[in-house]
């Protein structure tokens, strides 16, 4: 019996590894689901078509990262060439480690610093108007990651020590303080009387925006493994998008958090550690009826926003960086260090253009791009800032801050602000 059993085995390992030398057709769509920026090609009837923007526009504030609940920020009103105006040292510093994840807002002629201590800076005219630590009692750190935006007279912030608060714009003041029930990662949202919340548990929990009481949550596929900081949701038309490091993403309603439509936008890269893993850390751009996700997996997305139909995907080499738009192209620093031009309507490549890589051996990492004065706008590790044409790619001129940056450029009243890792503010008009 035990001779038959092994005969029979030996039969059936015959009859696969037969099967095997077999070539078979898999029907189905074949994707690429491995790509680098050398894979990224220009597409020749999107270079032809060229880059069109929009004429510069006046903003005087910006009340979240990346600018409002759309983070579509256009192409701002930002005079050229730049001169140092003014510059505020804030107390702390950062180290290799320890990177500024918090995004100034600017309201009119105060600018908002949320410093990895966790205090919340006034900055008028380069002098400090108030500071406000939000620490728990009898409690020091110098490694709370978190984000500030505004709205109605009112500053809003959420911190990775699991709490939300709201304060006087004018004065620092706290109007109230609630906890959360997990850390808070990314950039916090105000949006229609709520503030939205996205939590390290892949959670995200809408709050009054006028008394801080807890309204509604909803919750994605938790992750054990994800990148540091970075994320959030995104608004427009009575609805939020939330993007969850899973790869998920999620168009609910802002009154009761009701789904509408999910999409998963990532992609499986087993020669690369990093890219494996799903997490949407650039946030999402909505742009009319269309709403554009960048996951770090590799995969871009344009989806529309009424009903989560995806229009158009592109695979690039994985981004963390939220992207800029202009009238027809789409703009995004990808994880290898390129700057890629895709059309809006196909999300074919306009051009690539691959930026600087190390210095001495030193890796440098690129935040942006902002478009401003007709011109995108990066920032360097190395403390270095780019300009570069939107139409072609082409470096236009660059300046250097003198200290490493680790915070996306803004733009506001016509002015350049750049957030060092000395946690200075500088201001460029």
């Amino acid at each position: 019996m035990k001779h038959i059993s092994i005969a029979l085995f030996s039969l059936a390992i015959l009859a696969v590894t037969t099967a095997c030398d077999k070539k078979v057709r898999l029907k189905g769509k074949r994707e690429i689901f491995c790509t680098s920026s050398e894979d990224l090609k220009p597409d020749p009837i999107a270079s032809a078509e060229g880059v069109s923007v929009a004429i510069p526009e006046a903003n005087s504030s910006w009340t979240h990262t990346r600018k409002d609940a759309t983070h579509n920020v256009g192409n701002l009103e930002c005079p050229f060439p730049l001169k140092h105006k003014w510059s505020c040292k804030l107390s702390g510093s950062v180290s290799q480690n320890r990177k500024l994840n918090a995004e100034p807002i600017v309201v009119g002629q105060d600018v908002f610093v949320l410093d990895n201590s966790a205090r919340v800076h006034c900055i008028r005219k380069g002098k400090i108007k108030w500071s406000a630590s939000l620490l728990p009692a009898k409690t020091t750190s110098d490694d709370v990651l978190g984000s500030v935006s505004y709205d109605n007279q009112v500053i809003y912030v959420a911190t990775s020590l699991a709490e939300a608060f709201a304060l006087e714009a004018e004065t620092g003041k706290i109007i109230w303080r609630k906890q959360l029930n997990s850390p808070a990662r990314g950039a916090l949202l105000v949006y229609n009387g709520f503030v939205y919340v996205l939590s390290m548990d892949s959670k995200v929990e809408a709050l009054s925006a006028a008394s801080g009481d807890y309204a509604w949550s909803h919750t994605g596929i938790s992750e054990s493994i994800a990148l540091m900081g970075g994320g959030g949701c995104a608004a427009a038309r009575d609805m939020v998008i939330v993007p969850y490091a899973s790869g998920e993403v999620f168009a609910l309603h802002c009154g009761n958090g009701g789904q509408a439509w999910s999409q998963i936008v990532s992609h499986f890269s087993p020669d690369k550690m990093i890219t494996s893993l799903a997490h949407i850390k650039a946030l999402p751009v909505i742009d009319g009826n269309q709403v554009y996700i960048a996951s770090n997996s590799g995969k871009v997305v344009s989806l529309n926003l009424a009903n989560g139909r995806q229009l158009w995907e592109q695979s690039i080499s994985g981004a963390t960086q939220t992207p800029a738009l202009s009238l027809n192209s789409f703009f995004i620093i990808t994880n290898e260090n390129d700057l890629v031009c895709l059309s809006k309507t196909t999300g074919a490549p306009r051009w690539i253009t691959s930026l600087p890589r190390a210095v001495k051996k030193t890796p440098i990492f690129w935040y942006g791009p902002l478009l401003a004065g007709g011109k995108l706008i990066l920032a360097g590790s190395n403390g270095v800032i780019l300009f570069i044409s939107p139409v072609n790619g082409q470096r236009i001129s660059s300046m250097s801050c003198g200290a490493g940056i680790s915070i996306p450029p803004i733009v506001a009243n016509g002015k350049l602000y750049i957030l060092t890792n000395e946690v200075s503010l500088q201001v460029f008009e």
